[in-house]
């Protein structure tokens, strides 16, 4: 929020560092002196922000490890104003929501299937609850949205939803005949849908 470089070090000096970098000795070294740096500066003042700022869940930022778990640094500030109220922030590798519904966070291959259905403001609407892993049919990961599910596989991320999605968990889901998705939807011009 128009921090000047010298004030941006001052802010990183204070125990916000710490949570930051979630106690990983390696990034503080790294940073240890981060006028050399300017851009690991401004990727961990980013961080602090988005752990005071992230709305629903600052604690989640945490839990995955912060800049050295599995999201990496973030990529911008939050972005809020979103359909129904939500917010997301975008990481290296993924992306954090945050709606009414709770905050979740999608890695990049599952974030591209979401966004190739419009994201938030498409059919699935927001996430809803935390991925669901599996081992049945060669293992993979269920992410549940508010009007569908995507699934996560070895043979690639595809959203389900809809009649489709019911027929597919009436037949067992990921533990039936079916198996996991390995294709998205199609359709043709008379409305009538396959997947397989």
């Amino acid at each position: 929020r128009g921090h000047s470089p010298q004030q941006t070090v001052r802010f990183l000096d204070n125990e916000d560092v710490a949570q930051a970098t979630v106690g990983q000795s390696g990034s503080l070294s790294k940073l240890s002196n981060p006028k050399e740096n300017e851009a690991d500066e401004k990727r961990l003042f980013l961080v602090v922000r988005c752990l005071r700022g992230i709305r629903g869940d600052p604690n989640r930022i945490r839990s995955l490890g912060g800049p050295s778990g599995m999201l990496g640094w973030p990529l911008a500030g939050d972005e809020c104003g979103l359909i129904r109220g939500g917010c997301l922030q975008r990481f290296e590798n993924g992306v954090i929501y945050y709606s009414s519904s709770g905050t979740f966070t999608l890695p990049n291959d599952v974030n591209a299937a979401y966004e190739g259905l419009q994201g938030q403001s498409g059919i699935l609407g927001y996430p809803k609850a935390r991925p669901v892993t599996s081992t049945a049919n060669g293992g993979g990961t269920i992410y549940a949205f508010q009007s569908g599910s995507i699934y996560s596989s070895p043979a690639g991320a595809f959203p389900v939803f809809g009649s489709l999605e019911s027929q597919y968990l009436a037949r067992g889901g990921v533990a039936g005949n079916l198996g996991w998705p390995t294709s998205g939807r199609v359709c043709t011009p008379m409305d009538d849908c396959v997947q397989s």
